[in-house]
């Protein structure tokens, strides 16, 4: 099996869930259109985190891409090599293909002031409240590398939770728990100089990657290679059980 037949095979795999997601979007998107035209207040309703809908949903295709892909492919003579490099492949064509629907749909509906997403939300103040188009381009560009930084986190994820044992998984999982959910709130206190440390990196991350065009660009470039790299050298490596 050839890497354009495995593109082909993961593509259409992934094609009728694609498919779901955007009559779900679009119909949620008309509503909302439709809602606010009825009352005429557009500021009454926002469908905010648009372009973030995007990034989960691409998220959630990135975990599921390793084991059963992986597994079907290396039982069909496939290379586990090529079956990476194939996923590679294959999550950069539906990063593109997602990413000129996103900047279409913006370009379309940016302007009615319904759809405010996470780029509108981090450099609108540049462009006002409409999504300009002399930033149509770095939109697109901000778009794509985001899905590409999310479906490669989320693959790496998946190939290393595939190698780790159970009580490893289990550990790992309660200890976010405990971090996102649990530590906020002051239940677990954390040692002052700790806390210090994760608020000046807080601090940076914020002024030089969030809110920073070039350094958001940068870093997700940068992050993509880096995970891409990781679960390349972890997935060629990995041993292929049913039970695992």
């Amino acid at each position: 099996m050839k890497s354009k037949a495995i593109i082909k095979f993961q593509i259409n795999e992934i094609l009728t869930s694609l498919i779901y997601f955007y009559i779900i979007f679009f119909a949620v998107e008309a509503i909302m259109i439709i809602s606010s035209n009825l009352i005429n207040d557009s500021e009454g309703f926002n469908f905010n985190g648009g372009d973030i809908s995007s990034l989960i949903y691409i998220f959630v295709i990135g975990l599921m891409m390793f084991k059963k892909p992986m597994n079907f492919f290396t039982a069909h003579g496939v290379s586990r090599k090529t079956a990476v490099k194939s996923f590679f492949m294959t999550g950069g064509l539906l990063s593109f293909g997602m990413a000129v629907i996103d900047i279409i749909n913006f370009a379309v509906i940016g302007g009615t002031g319904i759809l405010k997403g996470d780029y509108n939300s981090l450099y609108g103040t540049r462009f006002g409240k409409e999504l300009s188009m002399k930033y149509i381009p770095e939109f697109f560009i901000y778009q794509l590398l985001s899905i590409m930084f999310f479906i490669m986190l989320a693959y790496f994820i998946g190939v290393l939770f595939y190698r780790l044992p159970t009580k490893v998984k289990i550990g790992i999982l309660a200890g976010a728990f405990v971090l996102v959910f649990l530590a906020p709130l002051g239940i677990i206190r954390l040692p002052e100089g700790l806390l210090q440390s994760i608020e000046k990196f807080l601090v940076l991350f914020y002024k030089h990657i969030l809110i920073d065009t070039m350094g958001n660009l940068i870093f997700k470039v940068c992050a993509i290679f880096v995970f891409g790299i990781a679960a390349y050298l972890t997935a060629t490596k990995a041993s292929f059980s049913d039970k695992t």
